[in-house]
């Protein structure tokens, strides 16, 4: 069961007077079966994003993207005359070849040779889908001079309408598709 499936469940039970059937007809649809007579299929409402005509869960990508991205900052190890930085981020989407992305933001992370040379009031372009700023933070000699501090997705959130009832569909049109041959 997964975690959808188990908050489906939680509140299922705390219904009055019900009797409810995980899978009654195995790993197929309908996840529920309540009283007998209601089938419920369960599905996560998330935003999406459509890159190159496929629409995308956007927190799959984000998680991946921002792992991506702290990875490339946390192996970055030279000292910076005994400084540390909080980099703070912002991702667009489409967010472009990754090979180059790291290759760019290394660079970047390289030009700073010294503590004068990190602009705090700068956002450093790196690529058209990741540009990064620097706040100067407590120097740690166990921690990476570069620590991911903040993180803002320029595709995420604002008017919530529109994201709602298109995904909504998808959500619909995904999971009638995946029912029919029931």
């Amino acid at each position: 069961m997964n975690r959808e499936e188990e908050l489906a469940k939680q509140y299922l039970k705390n219904l009055p007077s019900i009797s409810l059937d995980f899978e009654p007809d195995g790993n197929v649809p309908p996840d529920f079966l309540m009283n007998d007579s209601i089938a419920i299929e369960v599905t996560r409402l998330n935003e999406h994003i459509e890159i190159q005509g496929v629409l995308k869960r956007f927190d799959d990508e984000s998680f991946s993207i921002i792992a991506y991205v702290e990875n490339i900052l946390n192996s970055f190890n030279s000292a910076i005359n005994g400084t540390c930085f909080w980099a703070s981020i912002n991702i667009k989407r489409p967010f472009g070849n990754r090979k180059k992305t790291k290759k760019k933001l290394i660079e970047l992370l390289k030009s700073f040779d010294r503590t004068q040379n990190v602009n705090c009031r700068l956002e450093y372009p790196v690529t058209n889908g990741l540009s990064v700023s620097f706040i100067e933070g407590t120097f740690d000699p166990s921690a990476p001079v570069f620590r991911l501090g903040g993180i803002d997705e320029h595709d995420s959130g604002g008017w919530v309408y529109e994201d709602v009832a298109t995904n909504s569909m998808h959500c619909i049109n995904t999971k009638s598709l995946k029912v029919s041959p029931y």
